[in-house]
């Protein structure tokens, strides 16, 4: 998904607490000027932006309402005016 987002060379920001996945974003995409990668989680970033997508996996699942809640907030916060919070 990343290379497809970086493709239309728009600034992307992949977040992903995986080390190892992290590390294999940034060898694959290496060549996208405008790519960030952050090793952390939806919590580590920071900005504003037109589109944000979550995809959960197991790794990063919610375990209550209020964890959803919390990543729900701020991830609302970082949109832009017009932005879009995609999750997937």
């Amino acid at each position: 998904m990343t290379s497809f987002l970086c493709s239309d060379g728009k600034n992307v920001t992949a977040v992903e607490s995986d080390t190892y996945k992290a590390e294999c974003i940034e060898k694959r995409c290496d060549f996208y000027e405008k790519l960030t990668v952050i090793n952390g989680t939806y919590e580590n970033a920071d900005g504003h932006y037109d589109y944000i997508i979550y995809t959960d996996n197991d790794e990063t699942a919610f375990h209550s309402y209020d964890e959803y809640k919390k990543c729900v907030t701020k991830l609302k916060s970082m949109l832009k005016p017009d932005g879009r919070l995609l999750f997937v």
